[in-house]
């Protein structure tokens, strides 16, 4: 009788080849490298996306948690200025270590809600530079920097994270499956199912009155190949536990692609399949 290999519950193919041996699929055409590369590559992009996002949220915020020094500063001048919001320019008089300043200061409001000109002013400087200042209680210019940038270097922290979380799920399961060696199996088309996730087949089951079942997986871990139609015998290799998740390869074609093999419950109904497509790169 000829071997027979399980790819999900009720689902078992006769199979016509073992391309190699019983070595894991982990350790054919460098899958394993090709995998632990790509989460080392995606889990430093995001440390480093996440140390700049951090080291330029605490750069910015140096006039709320630095200990800035403050002295009094003279408001000398009050110009009203506009981009796209109305500020107010503000010239400061003060003096560091003896020394008198002038410097230009503009407020996130206009001038008839800044500081009047010939009032006195509480303001705090950079001690690595003092040409950086601020008016603690009285410009909200820094919060509204600080959430801005937050913002702005948050949002490709935030997909970078999210697509290392996506190739780290993509490994464990790939990994999983793959401790187990390729077999070569076919199977006979009934019905192309295309989808964003990836291509589906309402195959035939291999025993006569048997039941349909459906297998799906993603195409972009793969390299190009000729995709069958209804009616077509589809050769392909699986690699799996036999619970219904499986790797799929193609003979003489590089890569793999995470799938799923089940029951199909009516011939006009598309299982959940191409739910497996995700992280197949």
């Amino acid at each position: 009788m000829a071997q027979q290999v399980q790819l999900g519950p009720g689902i078992e193919l006769a199979v016509t080849g073992s391309p190699y041996g019983e070595t894991p699929a982990w350790e054919v055409d460098g899958m394993g490298r090709r995998q632990t590369r790509r989460v080392r590559i995606w889990s430093i992009v995001t440390a480093v996306l996440a140390i700049l996002w951090c080291a330029a949220v605490w750069h910015i915020g140096q006039p709320l948690w630095g200990g800035w020094p403050q002295v009094p500063a003279t408001v000398a001048s009050a110009e009203d200025w506009s981009n796209r919001y109305q500020h107010c320019d503000l010239g400061l008089d003060y003096a560091i270590a003896g020394q008198a300043q002038h410097r230009h200061h503009s407020t996130q409001s206009t001038c008839a809600e800044a500081p009047a000109v010939g009032s006195v002013v509480t303001l705090a400087y950079s001690p690595g530079d003092h040409g950086w200042m601020t008016l603690p209680g009285t410009d909200g210019g820094t919060l509204t920097e600080i959430i801005l940038l937050g913002m702005a270097m948050g949002i490709p922290v935030f997909w970078s994270v999210l697509i290392a979380g996506f190739v780290w799920r993509s490994f464990r399961r790939k990994r999983a499956l793959a401790s187990r060696p390729w077999r070569e199996v076919s199977a006979k088309v009934k019905k192309r199912i295309s989808t964003k996730a990836g291509e589906g087949f309402v195959m035939e089951s291999p025993d006569p009155g048997g039941e349909d079942w459906f297998l799906a997986f993603g195409l972009g871990g793969i390299s190009l190949f000729t995709v069958p139609r209804a009616g077509e015998t589809f050769r392909f290799m699986v690699a799996g536990r036999g619970t219904g998740p499986v790797l799929v390869g193609i003979p003489g074609h590089f890569g793999e692609s995470l799938g799923v093999a089940e029951k199909v419950r009516t011939t006009t109904a598309q299982p959940s399949g191409p739910r497996v497509a995700e992280g197949n790169h």
